[in-house]
């Protein structure tokens, strides 16, 4: 069972609770419940990685992702203003720890808007072995 924090101030805004629960959908790797959270036309552009378009390539990017062992996801920072957005946490993984910030762009200045742009800076340090 993986272990996950979020930050408990998120209900203070629809928007930062928006994130909160697609990160939380992400690391459950629950893809209908997460895929509700984006645009149909959503981009998602890992920095320096790949930039994937749509709901199918994010579908299989969860799915993909779904095989890694998480110990444990926390979503330490979430912010949100008019349309934008952002989160920063960590992925311990057996081996490796993924530090990510994401930056979001809503479809609208709308509570309910769907997320239609996410950049991810991501930072991945191994974990030393004994």
């Amino acid at each position: 069972m993986t272990k996950i924090a979020l930050p408990d101030y998120c209900g203070n805004s629809p928007k930062m609770q928006r994130i909160a629960d697609f990160n939380l959908a992400f690391a459950s790797a629950d893809v209908t419940k997460a895929l509700s959270f984006l645009h149909e036309d959503v981009q998602w552009d890992m920095l320096g990685e790949q930039t994937i378009q749509g709901h199918q390539a994010v579908k299989d990017f969860i799915e993909e992702n779904a095989k890694l062992s998480v110990l444990s996801w926390e979503l330490q920072d979430v912010l949100s203003h008019g349309k934008l957005g952002s989160a920063s946490g960590m992925v311990q993984l057996k081996q490796e720890t993924i530090y990510f910030a994401d930056f979001y762009e809503f479809a609208s200045t709308a509570a309910t808007a769907k997320i239609k742009k996410i950049k991810t800076l991501v930072l991945s340090k191994k974990t030393k072995t004994k």
